[in-house]
């Protein structure tokens, strides 16, 4: 029942598109107004009010794992002859990035503030990675690139960081959160979980024929790395409740959205990588209830 607006707001989604209500332009707005608006919100309400403990901290190590097996992973099935040129950096960029915000709205609707602050950090982590070395990587698959900066800058863009920076700063400095901030953040936050699903529906599209093919390569190239990584965790550190479930869910994420961006930046394969997103989209959306029910 907790993940039934989840559900809903995903299938609303995907019936505006169906109808011509919506387009995938609309579905990339709403995550770029939830990215700037709602998720700063929600992560510093959350981070505020969270104790950091070891447990918390294992969340920064996740999306690095994950990047390295992805990247490791993808090289190994880049030798096949099935794809070619800018083909093979999207494959690289889709298998080691982490989506993370795929995550949020499950961590939101389950947990709670434990949830959203154990995602923020992973969240946090993601995004360096993603604009140094998933950019880094997009950028040289492109046949005219001639080197130059990396993006760098782009973390220093990126509201949700802010958000964490100002929750640990409160939480360090053992202040209480204003009741006024905390009462004009509060139904700002509370939309993240909805507009996020909402997103994510209206973007789904399945791909045909040999795009399909190569869609599927990757998506269980990302999935079968990650899942490898999860599980090893998971048995390892003995990760139970909300941790193991978290940890998993991180593991299921589709690729992240960027990875379309990146492509569209650097001159990459974009049919490509808009039919991996969205059928990696509908595997995660398959997976992840399924981890939630067995397993919470």
């Amino acid at each position: 029942m907790r993940l039934l607006p989840v559900v809903l707001a995903i299938a609303a989604g995907v019936l505006l598109r169906a109808t011509g209500t919506a387009a995938p332009a609309d579905g990339q707005f709403l995550l770029r107004l939830v990215f700037t608006v709602c998720q700063p919100a929600l992560v510093f309400l959350s981070v505020s009010r969270v104790a950091v403990s070891p447990r918390i901290a294992l969340f920064a190590a996740v999306p690095p794992a994950l990047a390295v097996a992805g990247h490791l992973a993808a090289r190994g099935v880049a030798r096949s002859s099935r794809f070619r040129g800018t083909q093979v950096a999207v494959l690289l960029v889709a298998g080691m990035l982490v989506n993370s915000g795929f995550v949020l709205p499950f961590a939101q609707a389950l947990y709670g503030a434990p949830g959203v602050a154990r995602v923020a950090l992973a969240d946090a982590v993601s995004a360096v990675l993603t604009f140094s070395w998933g950019y880094a990587t997009a950028a040289r698959g492109n046949p005219a690139h001639a080197g130059g900066p990396v993006l760098a800058g782009r973390l220093l863009r990126s509201p949700p960081l802010y958000g964490i920076a100002a929750g640990l700063a409160v939480q360090v400095a053992g202040l209480p959160t204003p009741r006024w901030v905390t009462t004009a953040l509060t139904p700002i936050a509370g939309t993240t979980g909805v507009l996020i699903a909402l997103g994510t529906g209206i973007l789904l599209a399945l791909p045909r024929g040999s795009e399909l093919r190569r869609a599927a390569t990757i998506v269980g190239t990302r999935l079968g790395s990650a899942l490898v990584v999860a599980a090893a965790l998971v048995v390892l550190l003995d990760l139970r409740g909300l941790d193991r479930v978290l940890v998993l869910l991180l593991a299921l994420a589709p690729v992240a959205f960027v990875t379309v961006t990146f492509s569209v930046l650097e001159d990459l394969d974009v049919d490509l990588a808009a039919a991996t997103l969205s059928l990696s989209l509908l595997a995660s959306l398959a997976l992840a209830p399924v981890v939630v029910l067995l397993l919470r």
